[in-house]
């Protein structure tokens, strides 16, 4: 659990710094753990980032 709120605060870090691709590389990884640890409410907080990261980056078809 964790490695899933580490995750989300260095995806917050990145976006400060403007490094989208990044930020978007440790929420993939957050979700991955998430999944697989069954964590249903970290899950829901991951793909919310997910899709404003990947709206803000230009990346609409993949933040449906």
């Amino acid at each position: 659990m964790q490695a899933i709120d580490l995750r989300l605060e260095l995806h917050h870090a990145r976006v400060v710094l403007d490094d989208h691709e990044g930020s978007i590389n440790d929420l993939r990884e957050a979700e991955r753990l998430a999944k697989a640890l069954d964590e249903t409410q970290r899950l829901a907080r991951v793909w919310l980032r997910m899709a404003l990261s990947l709206s803000v980056a230009g990346a609409y078809a993949q933040a449906d």
